[in-house]
């Protein structure tokens, strides 16, 4: 227990050398005592976290001590008495000075009491409806921050981890099943983690920043590195022969734009084909280069005849497939299908004779017929010998099949031209069948006659039909591709051994735009062919799954161009990207134009069954892998989808669209605002960026329309996701000037609300040269822009009075916000007077206070917020300096006077709180009254 002797007096207020001044205006100690009673009532808990602190005013402790004092005993007052007196205090004293107290109704002076109990219950329902619109607005802003809190948990997210794993992933020092595995432990899908703010169209072309976000209707294959340990050797060497061959692709669809941006059209298949010749020498890495150049085949492609932008397009894309121009279209596909096959052939033929040459034993000039007669030899003769006992051997040559192979690599002429001089030996085997070759050979499209062709019919039904092991087989086949004969049974026994030859056989059977067909009135074109080669599907083509790029190339063939870079994708994303992007330059392949639908497909079918490649997300997501590190080269990447631009009913605007969300979003994501965007000088003139700079590719004709198109729009959006230095500079960079200053003035009111007075706003010296976009300081900030847009009319002229106004006010409050974190008091006072936002003149009278206070409407919400802050800290400069002046030991008038003059400020300052206290914190205006009693 303690003693008597142990208990000290409480001072309270101060000493008691300030409290009794000269010309205090403070209550008596009591009075203090009971409003810091009030005050600490205010603050106790409640049973509900959610209702807040109790709220009793002054007239209900009134009456409730009245109440309890009416049922209390004095019994004990003796006993506190001694007690009190013991420690200090004099009982009787506090008793004289409590019933001296005037409790008032209001904070207005006032002489008269309360004159009777009616009164009392109306003031207290006055105060209670005070209370409940304070409670309710203070409950208000609770919601707000509880409900920004759950905005920012549910849109932001950035897993660290994710990224990581990613980033470790790209160089090879893991594999890309530890990634995926990373990946699936962190976010249980293949969907990725979201960047700040909602999903936008933007986000679904350019994919999530983390994890692999393949598409979902891809099959992917064993890929090379399977089992791989991490860090491995051959990882990292993978790696970075994986980045050096992206590096070369960017070249590639670099000099593309720069091609196009001249207006030149560009030999994108060779130049692809010229990277893919140095992938490697297994079968894969010839096949991916192999397949350029049958792109280049079919786009009718030479390298000094390069095709123009889109060529296609508008067939292939737009025009019902019955169409002419369709039918003229899938005529080419096939012919430069062939075309690639024969000259592959070929290629075969040569390089066997020179493996062999003494077995060839070719002799003389090497014509295409000396060339086909050394292959044959190779093929059916040893030892001088034929091995093949069914073909029809003319003066020791298997004319049939000589004539096969001739026509087989594409040499047509020259097969029509030894079968002339063959002409008499034909007399003797089948003396029609020269008419049916130079009548395939002359015809257009190797289209025979009618008359022709029904005589090659009756006599192909008479006796070349029934195939047995007698018949010779390339006269077989030679009948049913010139005749086309037979076109239910495409069966063509001992003559087709490859894949090659299979495409090659069926790709002459076909014909477009036949009306008739056969005197059978059999049809069958590219289309039925290419539904052939969809059902067959990859097993057919690659049973064992080790040889991809055979099926990509009977793909690529059938013209099926759409299938092929989605089954491309399984094996080789890069690739695939690549001949996406040759072949819609081509104007080859159908886009699919909502990829908000199809974000998590490769490859749709639209109404008409037609194949759809989802083209702007293909991009896209590419770009993950360098758009932080190469932002340049992804721009040039996301430029192409502006290709689709030129597809009629609306859907070529949807693909701009799609561009330009995308190119949004990249400089959101990478935050390169003067490499992708430009920067503007202080002088006023613009410096381009690479958005900029490819602005006629993706259809902006003239600045302004980039600057609303990409920059303005990127703004905005920073701004709606609350990215506030982001959308300082997205404005700067749009010339949207005012509203620059606009949220750079939001941004320093907040700044100035959150920061705590004793805290310095502004860490850095002046004169420290900062770039617009190395500062966070929205300070330093505010005032770099100031004095870039004062130095140039230009750009002041755009800018508001009002704002500039309140910007300067804003900078003015820092400047007094830092002088009294510096404990410079005086410097302080003077600065928040100067501006102009409360009256501290000590000569101020309450009219001029009352015309301020009444401005506070009229004030910028940025400003405004922070007045209470700029009351509290004056009334504290106050009250430090009048302690200041107390500790002295000198006293005189001057000493007086400043006192005084304190004093006065604080009033000011108390009465124009008096006036807006409904429009700040209750607590503020309660320090205010403690603070003033200090003074």
């Amino acid at each position: 227990m303690t003693s008597v002797e142990t208990l000290k007096p409480t001072k309270l207020g101060g000493d008691s050398g300030n409290e009794k001044a000269e010309g205090s205006t403070l209550l008596p100690p009591a009075a203090a005592l009971l409003r810091e009673l009030l005050e600490s009532s205010r603050n106790l808990p409640n049973s509900s976290s959610d209702l807040g602190s109790i709220q009793l005013g002054m007239n209900e402790i009134k009456k409730r001590a009245s109440d309890l004092r009416k049922h209390a005993s004095d019994e004990n007052d003796t006993k506190a008495h001694y007690l009190l007196a013991g420690s200090g205090v004099n009982a009787e004293d506090i008793a004289t000075e409590l019933q001296s107290i005037n409790f008032q109704p209001s904070l207005e002076p006032t002489d008269t009491a309360y004159p009777s109990d009616e009164v009392d219950i109306e003031s207290y329902l006055r105060a209670k409806k005070e209370e409940n619109i304070l409670a309710s607005i203070e409950e208000s802003v609770r919601s707000t921050a509880r409900e920004f809190d759950h905005f920012l948990a549910q849109n932001v997210t950035l897993d660290w981890k994710q990224r990581k794993q990613q980033i470790c992933h790209h160089f090879g020092l893991i594999s890309k099943q530890t990634a995926e595995a990373s990946e699936s432990v962190h976010t249980g899908s293949r969907s990725g983690a979201r960047v700040w703010g909602k999903y936008t169209l933007g986000r679904y072309v350019l994919g999530p920043v983390s994890g692999e976000g393949e598409f979902t209707d891809v099959e992917f294959l064993q890929p090379h590195n399977q089992g791989m340990g991490v860090g491995s050797a051959a990882s990292s060497q993978n790696a970075m022969a994986a980045q050096t061959k992206s590096k070369k692709h960017a070249a590639v669809v670099s000099s593309l734009n720069q091609a196009r941006l001249q207006k030149k059209p560009f030999a994108v298949a060779s130049e692809f084909a010229s990277v893919a010749h140095n992938y490697g020498t297994d079968t894969r890495s010839q096949q991916l280069h192999d397949g350029w150049k049958i792109v280049a085949r079919v786009a009718n492609e030479d390298e000094k005849r390069p095709v123009p932008e889109r060529k296609y397009a508008k067939t292939y894309c737009q025009k019902e497939q019955q169409s002419r121009d369709a039918i003229e279209l899938r005529k080419q596909i096939v012919r430069g299908s062939k075309r690639y096959l024969e000259e592959q052939f070929f290629g075969v033929v040569e390089a066997e004779i020179a493996k062999y040459p003494h077995e060839a034993n070719m002799g003389g000039i090497p014509t295409v017929e000396n060339k086909m007669r050394a292959f044959l030899n190779l093929k059916f003769f040893k030892s001088g010998q034929c091995i093949k006992p069914n073909l029809e051997i003319v003066n020791n040559t298997p004319v049939w099949a000589l004539l096969y192979y001739m026509i087989r690599t594409g040499h047509l002429q020259e097969a029509l031209d030894y079968t002339l001089q063959m002409e008499k030996s034909f007399q003797k085997i089948e003396r029609s069948f020269p008419g049916y070759l130079k009548a395939f050979v002359n015809g257009k499209d190797n289209r025979l006659p009618r008359e022709t062709l029904e005589r090659l019919h009756t006599e192909f039904n008479q006796h070349i039909r029934f195939f047995d092991e007698n018949s010779d087989p390339y006269k077989y086949a030679l009948y049913k591709i010139i005749g086309r004969c037979e076109l239910s049974r495409k069966a063509f026994p001992e003559v087709v051994s490859t894949a090659e030859d299979w495409l090659w056989v069926h790709l002459m059977l076909t014909r477009e735009g036949d009306t008739e067909g056969n005197p059978l009135h059999e049809k069958y074109s590219l289309l039925d062919f290419q539904q052939m080669v969809i059902q067959f599907g990859a097993k057919h083509f690659n049973p064992n799954r080790n040889n991809p790029g055979l099926y990509f190339q009977v793909l690529l063939l059938s013209g099926l161009f759409e299938w092929a870079v989605h089954y491309v994708y399984s094996f080789s994303q890069v690739d695939a990207v690549h001949f996406a992007i040759a072949l819609t330059y081509y104007g080859l392949l159908r886009p699919i134009d909502d990829v908000e639908k199809a974000d998590a497909e490769l490859l749709t079918l639209d109404q008409s069954e037609n194949p759809q490649l989802n083209f702007a997300r293909l991009v896209g997501f590419y770009t993950r892998e360098f758009r932080r590190s190469d932002p340049n080269d992804a721009v040039d990447y996301l430029v192409l989808i502006c290709l689709n631009g030129d597809l009629d009913n609306g859907r070529g605007q949807k693909h701009l669209k799609l561009c330009h969300e995308a190119l949004k979003d990249l400089v959101l994501e990478t935050r390169e605002f003067s490499r992708l965007l430009g920067d503007i000088r202080a002088d006023g003139t613009r410096q381009p960026g690479a958005i900029e700079d490819r602005m006629q590719l993706i259809h902006l004709q003239n600045e302004k329309e980039y600057l609303h198109a990409i920059t303005e729009q990127a703004a905005l959006k920073a701004d709606e996701d609350g990215r506030t230095a982001d959308a300082i500079l997205l404005y700067q960079l749009s010339e949207e000037y005012d509203t620059v200053v606009s949220i750079i003035n939001k941004s320093l009111g907040e700044a100035l609300s959150v920061v705590d007075l004793g805290q310095p706003m502004s860490s850095l010296p002046e004169g420290v040269p900062l770039m617009l976009s190395a500062t966070e300081d929205p300070a330093q900030l505010a005032r770099n822009m100031m004095k870039v847009y004062t130095s140039n009319p230009a750009i002041l002229s755009k800018v508001s009075r009002r704002n500039r106004e309140t910007c300067e006010a804003l900078l003015q409050i820092v400047n007094a916000r830092d002088a009294f974190a510096n404990k410079q008091w005086d410097l302080c006072i003077r600065e928040t007077e100067a501006t102009g936002i409360l009256s501290l003149s000590p000569q101020a009278d309450v009219g001029t206070v009352r015309r301020r206070a009444q401005q506070f409407s009229g004030l910028h919400e940025s400003i405004a917020r922070n007045v209470p802050s700029l009351l509290v800290m004056v009334m504290q400069c106050c009250v430090n300096i009048g302690q200041s002046l107390n500790d002295s030991e000198y006293s005189n008038a001057g000493r007086a006077n400043k006192i005084a003059d304190l004093k006065a400020r604080a009033r000011n300052c108390t009465i124009y709180a008096g006036m807006i206290q409904y429009r700040m914190p209750r607590e503020v205006y309660s320090q205010l009254i403690n603070l003033e009693v200090l003074v």
